[in-house]
C-alpha cells in the first residue's frame, strides 16, 4: 500500500513531534479514499491505534511500548488543532475526517472501465 501526502499535508505537519506524524500516517492509512474518512465504514478504535502506535523497545530508546488511551487521545487533539483531522464521532463509533488529505473526488475525470462504444468482431460490420 502507498499513500502520498499532499503539500498542506505536509506544511501542517512539519514542525510537529514524531507521534503526531505517526499518527497521522497511521490515520491516512486506514482512511477511505472517497470520502477521507476514518472510522466509517472500517470501524476503528482508541485500541486498535493504541496497538497501530506500538514502538519496539529497544537500547536506549524512550517512549516506546503501547501508548496509553489518554496519549493516543492527547495525539489525536494534537492533530486536530493543526487542522489536520476532525472528530467527527457519534453513537459510540469513532471516526475523523482528513480534511487536507486528497480523495478520489479531485481526481481528474478519467475514461470509463467499460467505455458503452465495443469492437466489432467484423470490421466495417454493425450489430444491427
Amino acid at each position: 500500500m502507498a499513500i502520498r501526502l499532499e503539500d498542506a499535508e505536509l506544511a501542517a505537519l512539519s514542525g510537529q513531534r514524531p507521534e503526531l506524524w505517526q499518527l497521522y500516517i497511521v490515520l491516512r492509512t486506514l482512511m477511505d479514499y472517497h470520502t477521507g474518512l476514518v472510522g466509517a465504514n472500517r470501524r476503528i478504535s482508541w485500541r486498535s491505534l493504541q496497538e497501530a502506535l506500538y514502538v519496539e523497545p529497544g537500547q536506549g530508546l524512550e517512549g516506546t511500548g503501547t501508548p496509553t488511551k489518554a496519549k493516543v487521545r492527547r495525539l489525536a487533539e494534537g492533530l486536530a488543532r493543526a487542522g489536520l483531522v476532525r472528530n467527527r464521532s457519534a453513537l459510540k463509533q469513532l471516526i475523523f475526517f482528513l480534511p487536507l488529505a486528497g480523495t478520489d473526488q479531485f481526481a481528474p475525470n478519467k475514461p470509463g472501465t467499460n467505455p458503452a462504444q465495443t469492437r466489432h468482431t467484423h470490421p466495417g460490420t454493425s450489430d444491427s
